[in-house]
């Protein structure tokens, strides 16, 4: 199962960046992508990757 921490994105109006964990709770490899409807204003890093059994993977989000 992949849980995201914190679950609620808090980015001022003006731009910032903010981290987010993406968290492995399973046995098992998990992938994921990140989609955005907005990609003018917002940037992913990483877009997508890959997260091993019991790991985490920081995600930030920076709006321009």
């Amino acid at each position: 199962m992949l849980t995201v921490q914190p679950r609620a994105v808090q980015i001022h109006a003006s731009g910032g960046t903010c981290v987010h964990k993406l968290v492995n709770t399973s046995l098992t490899r998990l992938a994921f992508k990140i989609k955005s409807t907005n990609n003018e204003v917002y940037r992913f890093k990483p877009v997508y990757g890959f997260i091993e059994p019991q790991s985490s993977c920081p995600v930030a989000i920076h709006k321009l």
